[in-house]
């Protein structure tokens, strides 16, 4: 007897109708396995029949109501045929041979029918019984499908044991997605219970996702990554809703593997759900765990010219539990991004999203936002940056016997946007000097108006915005003439706001002006300070001058900086000129020097001098 609930025990005896048909002589011994399966229930009962000093060639076993009997197996069966025993389904077994001693076979019993697909079933255990046995006993085995979730209700005159080590018997049937092992039970008679409930596994999935969305004026790029986070059941689909107007690129999954052969690991096809693009991905085996799915595409809507406005766009992974993402916002240098109306998402710092972002997409990151849900929403506006822009101008004046050549360098750098026009104001001498640029697309030269007398305004236009360093070279040459020159000192335009009237986008900040002064000539340069403005020399030891020499030579004679608080600074110079006075008109050509040094000390020397001399009778040496 086996222990029931409470370790209470209970003892029954057989009817005198009933035991008069029992064959004391006949045991059964059972190895059962019973699959709780997608598709329905299935009983493999094997039986071991024991009657000494006996022959048999047939049997009598009764079958659970409401099972088929598909087949039943054995090496001395020659056939069966199904009938009723007592209102109950029976089958009658026929063997080959007369059977002696020992004869074993084995039923497979089906239930076909969905298993807790839309509410938890209820069920008993199937039971198969030899009513002809004085003794039954066995083991049984469950076993449940990858998709199901069993409990144990009920259970009654059966006691729990351990799994066995080795496989269990087989149908033979094949079983696409496996079978697991839930629980073994022994009983020592039967009819026993053991009630169970399945239901579903219910997929537990969450997803990531983490986007890098490009802005441009006429073109935003938007790139996701959707990391599916699946628990409890392999998923065959993935669904994610993106923004509307989305223009699919291009699809990749790293984590799924190739099948062989000919088959691809997976297909999608784009659909429409409620006016936004559907992608649906339909994988070639089943997925459990993590899952990245590598999406690409661009949106087909341009900014509103005025408000330069867009909606924030909503990547959306469907048939989840769960969602949370970033997005980081990439824009043109030239504008700066801010987020408007938000709801289910907020801005966070830059540095949070530099767990999955490149090294390069770290630096163009100009909004980084967090998103807790798919259900989110806002705008985005973009707002033009105003440049930051420096500039340092060096005035060379370079003094020959004959000319002036002067050269001036505009050193801007620019930061926080690009710029595409330069303008400044040069002295009208330089009016047809020569200008040069990186880019330079068109230059143009006017009169800059009452407001600077005797000065032209330039202005440069590049091919494109530009940033960094631009140097800007401004080459002249005029003849030197007696009398007083000044160093031509440019303006930049833009400084403090604008300049005559033509009203920079930006402000330029100058930092240092430069005026060197550089004599090739015979003649000595002397600057007139009582003419010169705003202008403080430079001493040959100093920082300053370290700087200038390593950009025009070593050839610099005087070095001026001009004072900060200089709107218009001047230096003024003019070449003096001496007299020149006659010498001999002797010259020495060649001299050679011979010397010889003994271990002494003691030398002798021998000079020889090769003198050209047209006018003296002699010469003291």
């Amino acid at each position: 007897a086996a222990l029931g609930e409470n370790g209470a025990v209970r003892l029954r005896w057989r009817p005198e109708a009933v035991s008069g048909q029992i064959d004391r002589a006949l045991t059964a011994a059972s190895e059962a396995v019973f699959d709780v399966r997608e598709h329905g229930l299935g009983l493999d009962w094997r039986l071991t029949l024991e009657f000494r000093n006996d022959e048999r060639d047939r049997f009598d076993v009764d079958l659970p109501e409401g099972y088929l009997l598909e087949k039943v197996d054995g090496t001395n069966v020659r056939g069966w045929r199904l009938r009723t025993n007592a209102g109950r389904p029976a089958v009658e077994i026929e063997l080959l041979q007369t059977a002696k001693d020992r004869e074993q076979f084995t039923l497979r019993l089906w239930r076909g029918g969905p298993i807790g697909r839309s509410a938890p079933a209820r069920f008993d255990v199937p039971v198969v019984a030899v009513p002809d046995a004085a003794l039954q006993s066995g083991r049984l085995l469950i076993r449940r499908g990858p998709l199901l979730e069993l409990q144990t209700l009920d259970r009654k005159g059966a006691a729990r044991i351990d799994l066995p080590s080795g496989e269990a018997p087989s149908d033979g049937k094949a079983v696409p997605l496996g079978i697991q092992p839930f629980e073994s039970y022994s009983f020592a008679a039967v009819p026993f219970t053991i009630q169970l409930s399945a239901a579903e596994v219910e997929t537990r999935a969450s997803a990531v996702v983490e986007s890098v969305l490009k802005l441009a004026e006429y073109e935003q790029i938007l790139e996701s990554r959707v990391t599916f986070d699946v628990r409890r059941r392999p998923i065959h689909r993935l669904r994610v809703l993106l923004p509307e107007g989305y223009k699919l690129d291009a699809i990749r999954l790293p984590d799924v593997k190739a099948e062989t052969g000919s088959v691809p690991s997976f297909r999608h096809t784009m659909t429409n759900q409620h006016g936004r693009p559907l992608l649906t991905v339909y994988l070639a085996s089943g997925q459990e765990g993590k899952t990245a799915l590598l999406i690409a595409g661009s949106l087909k809507r341009p900014l509103a010219e005025q408000s330069r406005e867009m909606p924030l766009p909503r990547v959306e992974a469907l048939d989840v539990d769960r969602q949370s993402g970033d997005v980081a916002v990439q824009t043109d240098p030239s504008f700066d991004v801010e987020l408007l109306d938000p709801t289910g998402c907020e801005s966070v710092l830059p540095g949070r999203l530099h767990g999955w972002l490149n090294p390069a997409q770290r630096e163009l990151t100009r909004l980084a936002l967090h998103t807790d849900g798919g259900d989110y929403s806002g705008k985005l506006r973009l707002t033009p940056r105003a440049p930051d822009v420096a500039c340092d101008t060096i005035t060379n004046v370079r003094v020959t016997p004959r000319a002036l050549e002067e050269t001036i360098l505009l050193n801007y750098t620019v930061s926080r946007s690009g710029v595409r026009r330069l303008e400044f104001l040069l002295p009208d001498a330089m009016a047809d000097s020569r200008i040069s640029a990186p880019m330079m697309q068109r230059k143009t030269v006017a009169p800059a108006g009452e407001a600077y007398p005797g000065m032209v305004l330039a202005t440069i236009e590049l091919q494109q915005e530009a940033m960094g360093e631009i140097r800007v070279l401004i080459e002249n040459d005029r003849l030197l003439t007696p009398g007083s020159h000044q160093a031509p000192m440019p303006i930049i335009v833009g400084e403090n706001g604008s300049h005559t009237g033509t009203a920079a986008r930006y402000a330029v900040r100058v930092d240092r002006r430069f005026a060197v002064l550089e004599n090739a000539g015979r003649g000595e340069l002397v600057v007139e300070r009582e003419k010169s403005l705003g202008m403080e020399a430079l001493g040959s030891h100093g920082k300053d001058w370290a700087t200038l020499k390593g950009i025009l030579g070593e050839n610099i004679t005087m070095a001026y900086a001009a004072a900060s608080h200089a709107k218009q600074p001047r230096l003024t110079f003019h070449v003096a000129s001496h007299e020149a006075v006659d010498t001999v008109k002797a010259a020495i050509g060649l001299a050679e020097t011979t010397m010889m040094v003994d271990a002494a000390g003691a030398y002798r020397a021998e000079v020889v001098l090769k003198v050209n001399n047209e006018t003296e009778q002699f010469l003291d040496v």
